[in-house]
């Protein structure tokens, strides 16, 4: 079963490395974040390396555009949680500012929505 999308929890430093490396790698790459602006942040800082890695020749500006088709953000758990029940789909939890609490919350907020879209 060959991974052909990838689900990252989180937009910041290293959420965005995690994103922009699998949408580098040619997967379909679906970030979920908890507000626009941390969305947009984060979305920027990985067009910005994709513009610098192309400044330096190391990326054409065709492979920069199909890596942007290949980046979506969402704010919307729903979206996320369609993308994860595809198969295919591996979804990676990134460093986020929060104790375990939240991240136990955030992941049963995933499976309750699984589960719902199920019944």
């Amino acid at each position: 079963m060959a991974i052909r999308k990838f689900g990252v929890v989180g937009c910041g430093l290293m959420g965005s490395g995690i994103a922009q490396t699998c949408a580098q790698m040619g997967y379909e790459t679906i970030v979920l974040e908890v507000t626009q602006p941390l969305l947009d942040k984060g979305i920027a800082r990985i067009y910005g390396a994709w513009e610098m890695i192309a400044s330096k020749g190391k990326l054409t500006s065709g492979q920069v555009e199909e890596n942007h088709s290949r980046l979506h953000g969402t704010l919307n758990l729903e979206d996320f949680v369609d993308c994860t029940r595809l198969r295919h789909c591996c979804a990676v939890w990134s460093s986020l500012a929060c104790t375990v609490r939240k991240v136990v919350k955030v992941f049963t907020r995933i499976n309750k929505q699984e589960q719902a879209a199920m019944d």
